[in-house]
């Protein structure tokens, strides 16, 4: 039996990160972790990103109003150069996160955080990226992604098997 396809939008949240705050003084040692681009494009593909080079303050969190995202959110490059090359992560842990990632949100009561991932690592929007000077892949066509959604024992039983390969 084939499973039901589903737009993106309609099992997940998707919404672009945080703008990145521009003073130094921002940005401190033992803060939260601020995910960059940069901390994507190192790991290429990671299921479990947990490192930064950047942390911010409480304070700068306030004074921004950033928004925190959940552990098990799935980062796809929405501009520059990791358009091109198909970088993707999961949060390992809760963090900030800057504004040229999508950052997507599972429902979790219909669709698990790591078959997201792996889904995601299947999603090759290059060839729709939008390209000026650098590559840019508007969140509606992220939105728009079709994902085939099997029922919750099933989406496990690929996890387990795909995390083994």
């Amino acid at each position: 039996m084939p499973w039901p396809v589903f737009r993106l939008d309609e099992v997940a949240n998707v919404v672009a990160g945080n703008p990145a705050p521009q003073d130094p003084t921002d940005f401190v040692e033992g803060g939260r972790l601020f995910i960059r681009m940069q901390d994507v494009g190192r790991e290429h593909r990671t299921a479990n990103i947990r490192i930064s080079t950047d942390r911010v303050s409480t304070e700068t969190v306030a004074k921004y109003r950033l928004r925190l995202f959940p552990s098990g959110s799935v980062l796809i490059p929405k501009s520059g150069a990791s358009v091109n090359l198909n970088h993707r992560a999961m949060l390992g842990c809760d963090a900030y996160v800057v504004s040229h990632l999508a950052v997507v949100m599972p429902n979790r009561e219909r669709l698990l955080p790591e078959y997201l991932f792996y889904w995601s690592l299947s999603y090759d929007p290059r060839n729709q990226a939008q390209t000026t000077s650098l590559p840019s892949l508007p969140l509606s066509l992220i939105k728009a992604a079709s994902i085939p959604i099997p029922p919750l024992p099933e989406q496990r039983r690929i996890v387990d098997l795909l995390s083994r390969a």
